[in-house]
């Protein structure tokens, strides 16, 4: 399984559309951080892509895309998203700013610190 956690490090500008290259990632948490603009559309490419946590991010506005909602309702495996729903628009039954940190029995490993994030082609 292909975790990336981000969560609670205050990270601030734009969500990096960049992530569509991480064809693998299976599980995103964006949460609690200071990430504004949009959700970028590009994350519709995340085929394997199961959870999407974006909530607590209060500069992020617009709406999940269509592509991203397209994986929610049956082209994909995506099975959670967490979105602030007084500032995104969402309409594909996402969760408003809640988590499920534990639930998934998923390890993961967390870092106070990202330098550069390149991911792999």
């Amino acid at each position: 399984m292909a975790v990336l956690i981000l969560s609670d490090n205050l990270f601030s500008g734009t969500i990096p559309s960049e992530f569509e290259q991480m064809h693998k990632l299976e599980v995103l948490y964006l949460d609690n951080n200071d990430f504004s603009g949009t959700i970028p559309g590009e994350f519709g490419a995340l085929d394997d892509l199961e959870v999407l946590v974006s909530h607590n991010n209060v500069l992020l506005t617009g709406s999940v895309s269509d592509g991203i909602c397209q994986l929610f309702d049956g082209t994909g495996d995506l099975e959670y998203i967490s979105v602030d729903c007084e500032s995104i628009i969402c309409d594909c039954n996402c969760t408003c700013g809640s988590s499920i940190r534990g639930r998934l029995g998923i390890e993961y490993y967390s870092t106070n610190r990202v330098d550069q994030l390149n991911p792999e082609p």
